[in-house]
């Protein structure tokens, strides 16, 4: 039956003169009568001394002072089940519970967690999530051993826990969640929803002050799912078609630590990463999540989400994973991703992955692993160390290898640096991996060169890789390098990428240099879709001869005379029809930069700026016999190349709104396109 405002007060009156005896297993007489040592001893109270509305008061729960006991009162018309910790029926049966009084938050020790590090508290914990229903649980410092995976039934929960001030992790002082014991391949907690209404919303799932210490379990997985923890892309995408899904609202994390299995990296003479798949924390289809004021260490993937609407990450800390963030695509709608204030150190892979987000990070700083190679940080060189050499062919996006790059590269996540018999180097995303064989991201990138064995370089260690149909924006971002190391990665379909106030962190190793590996534009002549600097140390902007990065002021400072100068660009190309850009570092008389190929048949047409009065362009040929058909407003002219030399073509009079055509007979190479000043 409810309970009555004079039956509460009477009750609370009663607790209070309860208190005592248990605080001090001593009172009046009445007192006494009035207590029980165990809930156990509560279920045997006798029929006659059942009276609705009697009270009881248990000392403990399994035993006194274990910090499960509490006042309880009989409701003599209550039949419902047990629920382990609020609500008991007697030992004899049939009608009447008695029903815990509950006068602020929920207690864990009330459905029997020990905390102790001894007993599996898995059960206990479970029944004390369902029957809390997403009331605010309270659980107790000490060690809360799991054994096997929860799965609450509930559709909300909020789990805190206990530390005297956040961040302070010492178990005498803190809860800790020790679920080491599920092993490889469990979970701590999975949450998958199959069959739910359409759009129904699940949550919030609150999980604050508590250290988990997971060991090789997989922490934390939210959304639809397969039971192995993979995605189930079908359901994802039949949404549209009324199939109907779960949608999880508020999955929260606030000042936990929460530490896997430390990433396993393997041998360093072979070059292999061992990768465990061991996931922290793994949200699906989750809206307005939160991870805050947390300490993520060790595991394979820290963070993945896929398909997460507006998920805040901010105040975080990441140590020893091979990929913190892993930001999966989004789906048939676009989602975005907020991270603040992260600190992610020795990584393996990259800091930050983001496939298909818009993603918006603000104050990222980045140190890659500085153990060595195959580690994460800097080059590890295939052939020389691991005797690996690649067979790489025109105009093809296989790369075959002397070995097997299982372990070696990763899908996505891996690129790798090709040397050419004749000075040739290739940078490329490596997007597939079978045994020898491996594909390379090629919808922007192709090789223009063939050899039978070419030096293979993998590189590992970058800060952000950015790819996908939405914008990133990086702002007051500072990452660590190493020399010769990619710091920021875009690959592109139709999104950009902006760096502003990128900085470099102090002492950090060697020279921060951006690579840009492709942008694919329909419209060679767009300009929306690019990477761009502002603000940012010289020491990280990229060059202005880039082939991908669009340079928004082609000619800052004073006004000069007709002569070269390494920023004066206007246009970067982003593809053609026919092709598409390989990325080739090469030298010149002015200079070392990137190169592109321009074939037969896929012109490029590039709008004359208003201060320019004529165009030097650098180029030669890609195969015997090509030449240059370059010229403005109908006039064309034709240049012979040297296949083994750069030739400087020197075209104008150029006038404001004139067009610059550029074509090919044959295949060649264009290293810059300059236009100039008049003197």
């Amino acid at each position: 039956m409810p309970i009555s405002r004079r039956l509460f007060i009477a009750l609370t009156g009663a607790a209070g003169a309860l208190v005592g005896t248990a605080a001090g297993a001593r009172g009046t007489e009445r007192d006494a009568t009035a207590a029980v040592e165990t809930v156990e001893a509560l279920r045997a109270v006798p029929p006659g001394a059942r009276r609705d509305g009697a009270v009881r008061h248990a000392l403990g729960r399994q035993v006194r002072g274990d910090g499960g006991g509490g006042v309880f009162w009989w409701d003599a018309a209550a039949a419902e089940a047990e629920d382990g910790g609020t609500v008991f029926a007697p030992v004899d049966g049939g009608t009447g519970r008695w029903r815990r009084l509950i006068d602020g938050d929920w207690q864990a020790a009330w459905f029997g967690v020990r905390a102790d590090g001894v007993t599996d508290d898995g059960p206990a914990l479970t029944r004390a999530i369902d029957a809390a229903a997403g009331r605010r649980l309270m659980l107790p410092k000490g060690t809360i051993r799991i054994s096997a995976s929860l799965a609450p039934t509930a559709s909300r929960w909020h789990l805190r826990g206990q530390m005297p001030e956040r961040g302070q992790y010492r178990s005498d002082n803190t809860t800790v969640v020790d679920a080491s014991a599920i092993g490889a391949g469990g979970w701590l907690i999975r949450r998958f929803d199959r069959e739910p209404p359409l759009h129904e919303t699940i949550g919030p799932f609150v999980h604050a002050d508590i250290d988990f210490r997971l060991g090789d379990t997989h922490g934390f997985a939210f959304g639809t799912a397969a039971e192995d923890g993979s995605l189930d892309p079908v359901r994802y995408e039949t949404v549209r078609d009324r199939q109907g899904q779960k949608y999880v609202h508020g999955v929260r994390f606030e000042g936990c630590r929460i530490r896997g299995g430390i990433a396993k990296h393997g041998s360093d003479e072979g070059g292999r990463i061992e990768r465990s798949g061991q996931r922290l924390i793994f949200l699906t289809k989750c809206f307005e999540s939160t991870i805050e004021d947390c300490t993520l260490v060790g595991g394979d993937v820290q963070v993945e989400t896929w398909g997460c609407d507006a998920p805040v990450i901010r105040n975080v800390r990441c140590n020893n994973g091979h990929l913190p963030f892993l930001l999966r695509r989004s789906g048939w709608f676009g989602v975005q991703h907020r991270l603040a204030d992260i600190q992610a150190e020795s990584f393996t892979f990259g800091a930050v992955v983001s496939d298909g987000v818009q993603l918006a990070a603000t104050r990222l700083r980045t140190e890659a692993n500085v153990q060595g190679p195959p580690r994460g940080a800097g080059r590890f060189d295939l052939t020389a160390q691991a005797g690996i050499t690649a067979r790489v062919r025109a105009d093809d996006d296989r790369v075959i290898l002397s070995g097997d790059a299982g372990g070696i590269l990763f899908p996505g996540l891996s690129l790798i640096e090709l040397h050419g018999p004749e000075g040739q180097r290739d940078t490329c995303l490596v997007t597939a991996v079978d045994g020898a064989a491996v594909r390379v991201w090629s919808r922007g990138f192709v090789f223009t060169w063939s050899a039978a064995a070419a030096r293979v370089v993998r590189i590992h260690g970058y800060a952000l890789l950015h790819g996908g149909a939405h914008d990133a924006l990086i702002d007051t971002s500072h990452p660590d390098s190493f020399p010769n190391v990619p710091t920021f990665v875009y690959r592109p379909d139709n999104g950009a990428m902006f760096l502003t106030g990128i900085g470099k962190v102090p002492g950090s190793n060697g020279d921060v240099r951006s690579l840009v590996l492709g942008n694919v534009e329909p419209d060679p002549t767009s300009t929306r879709k690019r990477m761009g600097f502002a603000n940012c140390a010289d020491t990280v902007v990229a060059p202005g001869w880039h082939p991908f990065v669009t340079v928004d002021a082609p000619f800052p400072g004073p006004a000069e005379t007709a002569t070269p100068q390494p920023d004066a660009w206007l246009y970067s190309p982003r593809t053609w029809a026919a092709g598409g850009i390989p990325f080739r570092r090469v030298e010149d008389e002015t200079g070392s930069r990137a190169a592109w190929l321009l074939r037969a048949g896929a012109p490029l047409e590039v709008p004359v700026p208003g201060a320019a009065a004529a165009a030097a362009v650098f180029a030669r040929s890609a195969k015997d016999g090509a030449r240059l058909v370059a010229g403005a407003h109908g006039g064309e002219t034709r240049h012979p190349l040297d296949a083994a030399a750069w030739t400087r073509v020197d075209l104008g009079p150029l006038e404001a709104g004139d067009t610059l055509r550029l074509s090919a007979e044959g295949s060649l190479l264009v290293a810059a396109v300059r236009f100039l000043r008049a003197p």
